[in-house]
């Protein structure tokens, strides 16, 4: 199945007010794909007069999808998001924190009490950090709440490990339409921060969005969407890395051209 993130990034050059309480700022609320790097759709808000989740049901609606998985933070466990992603056809993976805290205990309670249908584990090294994912993937219990739409099984996710000469534990937890087996279910977790490191971060500092000197009118959000424009034409066109892309293009016409025909 195709994995589809959804988040929001605010605009930081669209910040108004930014100590008093009527701070303002524009978010680009995109739908990016795990697997081509792509930014599937985009719609977007500001922050004073619309809110991101329902944003996000809209969102679901205009991309017409099928047959691929939602992942989505905490912020979108919603009841009517998770029935709106079933009812079109598709499935999610979605974070549970303390906004949804009847869910969530009910959860907590499964994974430390109940007895887990799968179990993964992986070991990652990179230069100054060592980390350890336990994942265990549960059924839901008779008494579950059925208005938690499409919902099949919870998982919880353990994470310790070393980074540079301190130690680090966390835990978390997530619902899910996917079967408990789904062998899709450990890497759909991990992928879903890919939408911050390939598509937000690159924005903010490839394409140097953080730093615009447009902030008035339209202009911030016709050039966050035109960026988000670029990067998918360029990892259409088999490039992954924004820099080298830029660089392949530039003083290039023809090159350029060759993408519209």
């Amino acid at each position: 199945s195709e994995l589809v993130a959804i988040d929001g990034n605010g605009l930081r050059n669209t910040v108004s007010d930014y100590d008093t309480p009527e701070q303002n700022f524009v978010s680009c609320v995109s739908a990016f794909s795990h697997q081509k790097g792509l930014v599937l759709g985009v719609k977007v808000m500001n922050n004073k007069q619309e809110s991101e989740i329902n944003v996000v049901r809209e969102l679901l609606e205009v991309l017409g999808l099928k047959e691929v998985v939602f992942t989505l933070d905490a912020l979108h466990c919603q009841k009517k998001t998770l029935e709106a992603i079933v009812e079109t056809g598709n499935d999610y993976l979605v974070k549970v924190k303390g906004n949804q805290p009847t869910l969530l205990k009910k959860i907590e309670e499964k994974v430390k009490f109940g007895e887990a249908v799968k179990r993964y584990e992986d070991k990652e090294r990179t230069r100054d950090r060592y980390t350890i994912r336990e994942v265990e993937v549960f059924e839901l219990s008779e008494d579950f709440d059925e208005s938690w739409k499409g919902a099949r099984s919870v998982i919880g996710v353990k994470r310790s490990g070393m980074r540079g000469d301190k130690s680090f534990k966390s835990q978390s937890y997530y619902l899910t339409s996917l079967f408990p087996k789904a062998r899709i279910i450990p890497g759909a977790i991990r992928k879903h921060w890919g939408i911050e490191n390939r598509l937000h971060w690159v924005k903010d500092v490839i394409l140097e969005e953080d730093v615009s000197p447009q902030k008035a009118g339209a202009a911030p959000i016709n050039l966050a969407l035109l960026k988000s424009w670029v990067l998918t034409l360029l990892r259409l066109h088999g490039f992954e890395g924004i820099k080298e892309g830029i660089s392949r293009l530039s003083n290039n016409l023809d090159y350029l051209l060759s993408f519209c025909f």
